[in-house]
């Protein structure tokens, strides 16, 4: 008769605990167990719709916290009033979640927030992109510029910077944008950014409204609009035609 030995059977118990991991992957991604932190709907969409959730991280106040959401989704520069947003609003479902055990740290004065805390934290909430606002004081930013920061689906927000910056940070998880200002450590594959073009900018010269402005990521390409939320939203209030436009299809 066979004898299985102990050496076989931890063989065995290592290879079914690989394929049980394995199973539970998707898109590099392992399956996220919610917190138990209660999931509060701001504002429900259609069937058909795109679901964000908020995340505060250093907050004292809770109200000071859902006044930020608010201000971010209705306000003057928020998804309700703002381009192509604003014409897919009944398309956007909001959530917060007032309590999030979320690490943030500050890297080369930029705010990244832990991606898988961040999951855990929303996951009792639809979720196809979640924001993490970084309280800061105004008089400390002032004195410290910190960057807000996007990557997959999780964008990492300085409160004290312009409310335009949540547009700007989604615009880059939701629709692949890339940064229209120039920085030179920035090598780009332009095939990757739609908004960023070559001499002429052949992508969208057939539109009317649009312009071909030299720098979008690199000093050698091309972008749609002179000052617009990808570049500066300090001065430019506006995604511009094309930008629009490739936010746009993607609902």
């Amino acid at each position: 008769m066979y004898k299985v030995n102990i050496v076989q059977v931890i063989v065995i118990i290592i290879f079914i605990a690989s394929f049980l991991l394995i199973l539970n992957i998707k898109n590099n991604d392992i399956a996220i167990t919610g917190s138990g932190a209660k999931c509060n709907l701001i504002k429900d969409g259609s069937d058909k719709n795109t679901d964000i959730v908020f995340l505060p991280y250093g907050y004292k106040d809770n109200q000071r916290f859902f006044e930020d959401v608010d201000t971010y989704v209705n306000g003057e520069f928020g998804f309700k009033n703002t381009e192509p947003f604003k014409s897919h609003f009944d398309q956007l479902n909001f959530y917060t979640v007032e309590t999030a055990d979320v690490t943030c740290d500050v890297l080369d004065d930029t705010i990244i927030c832990n991606e898988l805390e961040s999951k855990i934290a929303a996951a009792n909430c639809p979720n196809d992109y979640i924001i993490v606002l970084y309280d800061r004081d105004m008089v400390k930013d002032f004195i410290v510029p910190l960057r807000s920061s996007a990557y997959l689906n999780l964008a990492s927000i300085n409160t004290a910077d312009h409310r335009l910056v949540v547009l700007h940070e989604f615009a880059h998880i939701f629709g692949g944008l890339a940064d229209e200002y120039v920085e030179e450590s920035i090598s780009m594959n332009i095939d990757r950014f739609e908004n960023c073009d070559v001499e002429t900018c052949p992508r969208w010269s057939y539109l009317n409204n649009t312009g071909c402005f030299k720098g979008c990521g690199e000093i050698d390409f091309y972008r749609s609009i002179d000052n617009g939320i990808m570049r500066n939203y300090i001065i430019g209030r506006e995604f511009g035609v094309w930008n629009e436009y490739l936010l746009s299809r993607l609902f």
